[in-house]
Protein backbone atom coordinates (compact mmCIF):
# COMPACT_ATOMS: atom_id res chain seq x y z
CA UNK A 1 0.00 0.00 0.00
CA UNK A 2 1.45 2.84 -1.25
CA UNK A 3 2.25 5.73 1.98
CA UNK A 4 -0.13 8.62 2.28
CA UNK A 5 1.17 12.46 0.23
CA UNK A 6 0.65 15.59 1.18
CA UNK A 7 1.13 19.44 0.41
CA UNK A 8 1.52 21.65 2.79
CA UNK A 9 0.72 25.40 2.25
CA UNK A 10 1.96 28.06 5.00
CA UNK A 11 0.76 31.74 4.47
CA UNK A 12 1.06 34.75 6.68
CA UNK A 13 -1.03 38.19 6.64
CA UNK A 14 1.74 40.73 8.19
CA UNK A 15 0.16 43.05 10.49
CA UNK A 16 1.11 46.74 8.46
CA UNK A 17 -1.78 49.10 9.46
CA UNK A 18 -3.56 50.18 6.53
CA UNK A 19 -1.83 48.28 3.70
CA UNK A 20 -1.39 44.63 2.64
CA UNK A 21 1.59 42.44 2.80
CA UNK A 22 0.83 38.69 2.36
CA UNK A 23 3.56 35.55 1.77
CA UNK A 24 3.17 32.32 1.77
CA UNK A 25 4.75 29.11 0.54
CA UNK A 26 3.67 25.58 -1.25
CA UNK A 27 5.77 22.43 -0.39
CA UNK A 28 5.78 19.37 -1.75
CA UNK A 29 8.43 16.15 -0.71
CA UNK A 30 10.89 18.50 -0.20
CA UNK A 31 10.28 21.18 -3.11
CA UNK A 32 8.71 24.56 -2.43
CA UNK A 33 7.29 27.21 -4.37
CA UNK A 34 7.15 30.71 -2.53
CA UNK A 35 4.78 33.50 -3.31
CA UNK A 36 3.85 37.00 -2.28
CA UNK A 37 0.88 39.16 -3.10
CA UNK A 38 1.52 42.93 -2.80
CA UNK A 39 3.89 44.80 -0.08
CA UNK A 40 2.83 48.25 0.61
CA UNK A 41 1.12 50.24 3.77
CA UNK A 42 0.57 53.50 4.97
CA UNK A 43 3.08 53.06 7.87
CA UNK A 44 6.61 52.64 6.71
CA UNK A 45 7.91 51.86 10.17
CA UNK A 46 5.40 48.85 10.35
CA UNK A 47 6.12 47.63 6.72
CA UNK A 48 10.02 47.79 7.38
CA UNK A 49 9.78 46.04 10.57
CA UNK A 50 7.06 43.67 8.40
CA UNK A 51 10.28 43.10 5.76
CA UNK A 52 12.69 42.46 7.78
CA UNK A 53 11.27 39.83 9.54
CA UNK A 54 10.19 37.89 6.50
CA UNK A 55 13.63 38.74 4.61
CA UNK A 56 15.22 36.71 7.80
CA UNK A 57 14.29 33.60 7.09
CA UNK A 58 14.44 34.07 3.03
CA UNK A 59 16.51 35.80 0.51
CA UNK A 60 14.42 34.46 -2.89
CA UNK A 61 11.23 33.81 -4.17
CA UNK A 62 9.62 32.22 -7.10
CA UNK A 63 6.64 35.28 -7.73
CA UNK A 64 5.12 38.25 -6.50
CA UNK A 65 1.98 38.98 -7.29
CA UNK A 66 0.96 42.53 -7.23
CA UNK A 67 -2.98 43.44 -7.25
CA UNK A 68 -2.61 47.14 -8.05
CA UNK A 69 -0.66 50.55 -7.64
CA UNK A 70 -1.56 51.73 -5.28
CA UNK A 71 0.98 52.94 -2.55
CA UNK A 72 -0.44 51.10 0.35
CA UNK A 73 -0.42 47.93 -1.73
CA UNK A 74 3.58 48.63 -3.62
CA UNK A 75 5.56 51.42 -1.50
CA UNK A 76 7.65 48.46 0.15
CA UNK A 77 9.21 46.72 -2.54
CA UNK A 78 12.16 48.78 -2.94
CA UNK A 79 12.98 47.77 -0.01
CA UNK A 80 12.11 43.96 0.05
CA UNK A 81 13.52 43.51 -3.67
CA UNK A 82 16.78 45.16 -2.04
CA UNK A 83 17.71 41.71 -0.40
CA UNK A 84 15.35 39.32 -2.06
CA UNK A 85 15.89 37.72 -5.34
CA UNK A 86 12.42 37.12 -7.56
CA UNK A 87 12.15 35.30 -10.46
CA UNK A 88 8.79 36.34 -11.51
CA UNK A 89 6.18 39.10 -11.14
CA UNK A 90 3.11 38.54 -12.39
CA UNK A 91 0.59 42.26 -11.98
CA UNK A 92 -2.29 43.52 -14.09
CA UNK A 93 -2.24 45.12 -17.39
CA UNK A 94 -2.95 49.04 -16.67
CA UNK A 95 -2.87 51.45 -19.50
CA UNK A 96 -0.53 54.69 -19.46
CA UNK A 97 -3.47 56.82 -18.96
CA UNK A 98 -4.13 55.36 -15.66
CA UNK A 99 -0.40 54.82 -14.64
CA UNK A 100 -0.04 58.53 -15.58
CA UNK A 101 -3.11 59.13 -12.90
CA UNK A 102 -1.42 57.42 -10.74
CA UNK A 103 1.14 59.42 -10.48
CA UNK A 104 -1.15 62.50 -10.51
CA UNK A 105 -2.86 61.21 -7.44
CA UNK A 106 0.54 60.79 -5.51
CA UNK A 107 1.49 64.21 -6.66
CA UNK A 108 -1.73 65.10 -4.82
CA UNK A 109 -1.16 63.20 -1.92
CA UNK A 110 2.57 64.64 -0.96
CA UNK A 111 4.08 61.53 -1.50
CA UNK A 112 5.38 61.10 -4.98
CA UNK A 113 9.25 60.16 -4.83
CA UNK A 114 11.23 59.20 -8.32
CA UNK A 115 11.31 55.33 -7.48
CA UNK A 116 7.30 55.61 -7.61
CA UNK A 117 7.31 57.68 -10.41
CA UNK A 118 9.67 55.41 -12.47
CA UNK A 119 7.71 52.13 -11.02
CA UNK A 120 4.52 53.66 -12.99
CA UNK A 121 5.87 54.52 -15.52
CA UNK A 122 7.56 51.44 -16.57
CA UNK A 123 6.97 48.79 -14.19
CA UNK A 124 8.65 46.16 -16.29
CA UNK A 125 11.59 47.98 -16.97
CA UNK A 126 11.50 49.10 -12.99
CA UNK A 127 10.71 45.48 -11.74
CA UNK A 128 14.05 44.55 -14.07
CA UNK A 129 16.07 46.49 -12.35
CA UNK A 130 15.89 44.83 -9.39
CA UNK A 131 16.30 41.33 -10.42
CA UNK A 132 12.88 40.19 -11.83
CA UNK A 133 13.43 38.10 -14.52
CA UNK A 134 9.77 37.78 -15.96
CA UNK A 135 7.11 40.02 -15.47
CA UNK A 136 3.73 38.78 -16.70
CA UNK A 137 0.84 41.17 -17.67
CA UNK A 138 -2.58 39.73 -16.70
CA UNK A 139 -5.51 41.03 -19.36
CA UNK A 140 -9.33 41.28 -18.47
CA UNK A 141 -11.37 38.56 -19.92
CA UNK A 142 -15.06 37.71 -20.34
CA UNK A 143 -14.03 34.06 -20.31
CA UNK A 144 -14.62 31.34 -17.58
CA UNK A 145 -11.40 29.30 -16.74
CA UNK A 146 -9.56 27.67 -19.34
CA UNK A 147 -9.27 23.98 -18.85
CA UNK A 148 -7.70 22.92 -15.89
CA UNK A 149 -5.25 20.14 -15.94
CA UNK A 150 -5.92 17.54 -13.36
CA UNK A 151 -3.67 16.66 -10.81
CA UNK A 152 -1.37 13.61 -11.99
CA UNK A 153 1.22 12.87 -9.16
CA UNK A 154 0.38 9.27 -8.03
CA UNK A 155 3.90 8.24 -7.01
CA UNK A 156 7.25 10.47 -5.68
CA UNK A 157 8.72 12.03 -9.11
CA UNK A 158 11.82 12.54 -7.74
CA UNK A 159 13.34 12.42 -3.82
CA UNK A 160 13.33 16.62 -3.97
CA UNK A 161 10.97 17.59 -6.72
CA UNK A 162 11.40 21.11 -7.64
CA UNK A 163 8.00 23.11 -7.67
CA UNK A 164 6.99 25.33 -10.08
CA UNK A 165 4.85 27.05 -12.40
CA UNK A 166 3.65 24.82 -15.24
CA UNK A 167 5.52 26.94 -17.62
CA UNK A 168 4.92 24.63 -20.63
CA UNK A 169 1.01 24.88 -20.68
CA UNK A 170 1.27 28.80 -19.35
CA UNK A 171 3.61 29.40 -22.31
CA UNK A 172 0.89 28.48 -24.74
CA UNK A 173 -1.64 30.52 -23.50
CA UNK A 174 0.79 33.62 -23.58
CA UNK A 175 -0.43 36.50 -26.03
CA UNK A 176 1.47 38.47 -28.37
CA UNK A 177 2.91 41.94 -27.09
CA UNK A 178 0.06 43.64 -28.51
CA UNK A 179 0.13 46.05 -25.46
CA UNK A 180 3.58 47.05 -26.22
CA UNK A 181 3.46 50.46 -27.33
CA UNK A 182 1.42 51.17 -24.52
CA UNK A 183 4.07 49.86 -21.68
CA UNK A 184 7.21 50.44 -22.53
CA UNK A 185 8.39 53.79 -22.67
CA UNK A 186 10.38 55.28 -25.85
CA UNK A 187 14.11 55.52 -23.47
CA UNK A 188 13.59 51.86 -22.33
CA UNK A 189 17.03 50.27 -22.12
CA UNK A 190 18.52 47.19 -20.74
CA UNK A 191 18.27 45.35 -18.37
CA UNK A 192 14.62 44.45 -19.08
CA UNK A 193 13.30 41.07 -18.00
CA UNK A 194 11.30 39.02 -20.68
CA UNK A 195 7.89 40.28 -20.75
CA UNK A 196 4.40 38.19 -21.40
CA UNK A 197 0.53 38.92 -21.77
CA UNK A 198 -2.21 36.22 -20.26
CA UNK A 199 -5.16 36.72 -20.09
CA UNK A 200 -7.08 35.90 -16.29
CA UNK A 201 -9.17 33.11 -17.52
CA UNK A 202 -5.79 30.94 -17.51
CA UNK A 203 -4.64 29.25 -14.03
CA UNK A 204 -1.52 29.25 -13.56
CA UNK A 205 -0.36 25.66 -11.89
CA UNK A 206 2.11 24.20 -10.12
CA UNK A 207 4.00 21.33 -10.88
CA UNK A 208 6.78 18.94 -9.37
CA UNK A 209 9.47 18.18 -12.08
CA UNK A 210 6.73 17.94 -14.54
CA UNK A 211 3.89 16.14 -12.44
CA UNK A 212 0.84 18.41 -11.84
CA UNK A 213 0.15 19.02 -8.15
CA UNK A 214 -3.14 19.97 -6.51
CA UNK A 215 -2.11 23.52 -6.13
CA UNK A 216 -3.08 26.62 -8.25
CA UNK A 217 -3.70 30.22 -8.75
CA UNK A 218 -6.12 32.26 -10.36
CA UNK A 219 -6.13 35.84 -11.14
CA UNK A 220 -9.08 38.06 -12.28
CA UNK A 221 -8.90 41.63 -13.49
CA UNK A 222 -11.64 43.57 -14.10
CA UNK A 223 -11.29 46.64 -16.06
CA UNK A 224 -11.81 50.52 -15.41
CA UNK A 225 -12.63 51.97 -18.20
CA UNK A 226 -14.99 54.79 -17.50
CA UNK A 227 -12.93 56.76 -15.14
CA UNK A 228 -9.80 56.61 -17.52
CA UNK A 229 -12.02 57.68 -20.43
CA UNK A 230 -12.81 60.91 -18.12
CA UNK A 231 -9.20 61.61 -17.59
CA UNK A 232 -8.04 60.88 -21.14
CA UNK A 233 -10.66 63.52 -22.47
CA UNK A 234 -9.55 66.18 -19.67
CA UNK A 235 -5.78 65.44 -20.57
CA UNK A 236 -6.45 65.57 -24.11
CA UNK A 237 -7.85 69.25 -23.49
CA UNK A 238 -5.13 70.60 -21.35
CA UNK A 239 -2.10 69.46 -22.62
CA UNK A 240 -1.07 69.77 -26.36
CA UNK A 241 0.04 66.63 -28.10
CA UNK A 242 -0.55 64.25 -25.45
CA UNK A 243 -3.20 62.61 -26.44
CA UNK A 244 -3.25 60.69 -29.97
CA UNK A 245 -6.50 61.74 -31.68
CA UNK A 246 -7.09 59.21 -33.33
CA UNK A 247 -6.23 56.00 -30.91
CA UNK A 248 -6.66 57.91 -27.75
CA UNK A 249 -3.17 56.87 -26.18
CA UNK A 250 -0.91 58.66 -24.72
CA UNK A 251 2.73 59.95 -25.70
CA UNK A 252 5.35 58.27 -23.67
CA UNK A 253 7.64 61.29 -24.49
CA UNK A 254 5.56 63.76 -23.34
CA UNK A 255 4.56 62.55 -20.39
CA UNK A 256 8.20 62.95 -19.33
CA UNK A 257 7.97 66.61 -20.41
CA UNK A 258 5.33 66.80 -18.32
CA UNK A 259 6.85 65.36 -15.31
CA UNK A 260 10.09 67.35 -15.31
CA UNK A 261 7.97 70.54 -15.22
CA UNK A 262 6.23 72.19 -11.79
CA UNK A 263 3.70 74.07 -14.10
CA UNK A 264 3.02 70.60 -16.10
CA UNK A 265 2.70 68.48 -12.81
CA UNK A 266 0.28 71.19 -11.22
CA UNK A 267 -1.77 71.16 -14.49
CA UNK A 268 -1.76 67.41 -14.16
CA UNK A 269 -2.82 67.21 -10.69
CA UNK A 270 -5.71 69.96 -11.51
CA UNK A 271 -6.87 67.70 -13.89
CA UNK A 272 -6.79 64.38 -12.27
CA UNK A 273 -8.88 65.63 -9.01
CA UNK A 274 -11.64 66.04 -11.17
CA UNK A 275 -11.96 62.73 -11.39
CA UNK A 276 -10.20 61.53 -8.25
CA UNK A 277 -13.22 60.58 -5.64
CA UNK A 278 -14.94 58.70 -8.38
CA UNK A 279 -11.95 56.56 -9.61
CA UNK A 280 -11.69 52.97 -9.43
CA UNK A 281 -8.40 51.31 -9.94
CA UNK A 282 -7.46 48.12 -11.96
CA UNK A 283 -6.88 45.71 -9.30
CA UNK A 284 -5.99 41.82 -9.43
CA UNK A 285 -7.77 39.60 -7.39
CA UNK A 286 -6.08 35.98 -6.86
CA UNK A 287 -7.28 32.36 -5.57
CA UNK A 288 -4.62 30.12 -4.15
CA UNK A 289 -5.83 26.85 -3.54
CA UNK A 290 -6.36 23.17 -4.69
CA UNK A 291 -7.55 22.38 -8.00
CA UNK A 292 -10.31 20.32 -6.68
CA UNK A 293 -11.57 18.59 -3.00
CA UNK A 294 -13.32 15.05 -3.57
CA UNK A 295 -13.31 12.51 -1.37
CA UNK A 296 -10.17 11.33 -1.71
CA UNK A 297 -8.40 14.56 -0.28
CA UNK A 298 -8.16 15.16 3.48
CA UNK A 299 -7.62 18.89 4.95
CA UNK A 300 -5.98 19.89 8.14
CA UNK A 301 -5.71 23.40 8.61
CA UNK A 302 -3.93 25.40 11.55
CA UNK A 303 -4.66 29.15 12.56
CA UNK A 304 -3.17 31.41 14.72
CA UNK A 305 -6.50 31.70 16.82
CA UNK A 306 -6.56 27.49 16.31
CA UNK A 307 -3.47 26.13 16.78
CA UNK A 308 -4.54 22.51 17.45
CA UNK A 309 -5.75 22.50 13.56
CA UNK A 310 -9.05 20.51 12.73
CA UNK A 311 -9.66 18.64 9.71
CA UNK A 312 -12.13 20.54 7.08
CA UNK A 313 -13.74 20.65 3.87
CA UNK A 314 -11.89 24.24 2.43
CA UNK A 315 -8.56 25.72 2.81
CA UNK A 316 -7.81 28.05 -0.04
CA UNK A 317 -6.77 31.69 -0.11
CA UNK A 318 -8.76 34.62 -2.00
CA UNK A 319 -7.31 38.01 -2.12
CA UNK A 320 -9.11 41.05 -3.46
CA UNK A 321 -6.67 44.12 -3.45
CA UNK A 322 -8.88 47.39 -3.96
CA UNK A 323 -11.26 45.55 -6.42
CA UNK A 324 -14.87 47.53 -6.78
CA UNK A 325 -17.22 44.52 -6.14
CA UNK A 326 -19.95 47.23 -5.04
CA UNK A 327 -20.52 47.90 -8.39
CA UNK A 328 -23.44 44.65 -9.84
CA UNK A 329 -21.24 44.41 -13.07
CA UNK A 330 -17.87 43.64 -12.01
CA UNK A 331 -19.35 41.60 -8.68
CA UNK A 332 -21.09 39.28 -10.94
CA UNK A 333 -18.15 39.08 -13.38
CA UNK A 334 -16.20 37.97 -10.08
CA UNK A 335 -18.59 35.51 -9.13
CA UNK A 336 -18.44 33.42 -12.39
CA UNK A 337 -15.13 33.36 -12.92
CA UNK A 338 -14.72 32.03 -9.15
CA UNK A 339 -17.76 30.17 -8.69
CA UNK A 340 -16.82 26.98 -9.10
CA UNK A 341 -14.18 27.54 -6.29
CA UNK A 342 -16.38 29.43 -3.86
CA UNK A 343 -16.45 25.75 -1.99
CA UNK A 344 -13.22 25.95 -1.32
CA UNK A 345 -11.70 29.41 -0.14
CA UNK A 346 -11.26 29.10 3.96
CA UNK A 347 -10.03 32.53 4.32
CA UNK A 348 -11.45 35.93 2.60
CA UNK A 349 -9.13 39.23 2.32
CA UNK A 350 -11.86 41.51 2.55
CA UNK A 351 -11.60 44.29 -0.80
CA UNK A 352 -10.40 47.59 -0.14
CA UNK A 353 -9.31 46.69 3.33
CA UNK A 354 -13.09 46.21 4.41
CA UNK A 355 -14.57 49.59 3.17
CA UNK A 356 -18.45 49.87 2.44
CA UNK A 357 -17.49 51.21 -1.19
CA UNK A 358 -16.32 48.04 -2.86
CA UNK A 359 -18.37 45.77 -0.69
CA UNK A 360 -21.95 43.66 -1.27
CA UNK A 361 -23.18 41.32 1.00
CA UNK A 362 -23.56 38.86 -2.00
CA UNK A 363 -19.92 38.28 -1.85
CA UNK A 364 -20.26 36.27 1.76
CA UNK A 365 -22.32 33.89 0.07
CA UNK A 366 -18.70 32.17 -1.02
CA UNK A 367 -18.14 29.10 2.05
CA UNK A 368 -15.19 31.43 3.43
CA UNK A 369 -15.46 31.31 7.33
CA UNK A 370 -12.82 33.87 7.61
CA UNK A 371 -12.73 37.50 6.26
CA UNK A 372 -10.00 39.44 7.12
CA UNK A 373 -9.54 43.11 7.02
CA UNK A 374 -5.72 44.57 6.95
CA UNK A 375 -6.01 48.51 8.42
CA UNK A 376 -5.72 50.66 11.12
CA UNK A 377 -7.98 50.28 14.47
CA UNK A 378 -9.42 51.64 15.45
CA UNK A 379 -11.27 53.11 11.97
CA UNK A 380 -14.73 54.00 11.56
CA UNK A 381 -14.46 52.78 7.64
CA UNK A 382 -11.80 50.22 7.05
CA UNK A 383 -13.48 48.09 8.01
CA UNK A 384 -17.18 50.05 7.69
CA UNK A 385 -19.48 49.45 10.36
CA UNK A 386 -21.90 47.77 7.66
CA UNK A 387 -19.46 45.23 5.93
CA UNK A 388 -19.09 43.91 10.05
CA UNK A 389 -22.50 43.80 10.44
CA UNK A 390 -22.81 41.46 6.88
CA UNK A 391 -20.37 39.18 8.03
CA UNK A 392 -21.76 38.63 11.52
CA UNK A 393 -25.24 38.23 10.07
CA UNK A 394 -23.39 35.42 7.81
CA UNK A 395 -22.30 33.75 10.42
CA UNK A 396 -18.82 34.07 9.46
CA UNK A 397 -15.32 35.45 11.36
CA UNK A 398 -14.12 38.86 10.71
CA UNK A 399 -10.64 39.35 11.76
CA UNK A 400 -8.80 42.26 11.88
CA UNK A 401 -5.26 42.52 10.92
CA UNK A 402 -3.97 45.84 11.87
CA UNK A 403 -0.63 47.23 13.38
CA UNK A 404 -0.87 45.24 16.33
CA UNK A 405 1.74 42.85 15.97
CA UNK A 406 -0.26 40.13 17.88
CA UNK A 407 -2.81 40.42 14.68
CA UNK A 408 -0.44 38.81 12.35
CA UNK A 409 -2.76 36.05 10.90
CA UNK A 410 -0.64 32.69 10.00
CA UNK A 411 -2.30 29.88 8.61
CA UNK A 412 -0.88 26.36 8.00
CA UNK A 413 -2.90 23.74 5.53
CA UNK A 414 -2.02 20.33 4.88
CA UNK A 415 -3.38 18.60 1.85
CA UNK A 416 -3.51 14.68 2.25
CA UNK A 417 -4.25 12.15 -0.11
CA UNK A 418 -3.48 8.18 -0.77
CA UNK A 419 -2.21 7.38 -4.15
Amino acid sequence: MASELMITHRRRQYSVGQGFFHAANVEFMGGEFKYIYDCGSDNTDLLLVAIEEYLGRNDLADVLFISHFDFDHVGGLDRLLLKLKIHTAILPYISKAERLGLIADGLLGGRLDSSYARFCQDPAGWLGERGVDVVIFVLPSDRGPADIVRPEVTSPPSPVPRVTFDWETMKQHFKEDLFKDQLLPDQAEPPRPNVHFIENHVPLQLSASGYIINWMFLPFVHPEPSSEKLFVERLQSDFKDLVDTKTMRLDQSRIFTILKSFDEREKLKKAYSTIRENRNLTSMSLYSGPINLDEHVKVRMFTSFMPNGRFQDKCAWLGTGDANLKTKSRRLAFQRHYGKFFNSVATFALPHHGSIHNFHEELLQLDAKFCVACAVKPSKDHPHPEVSRAIRRAHKHLISVNQDPLTALTEEVMLIWRP
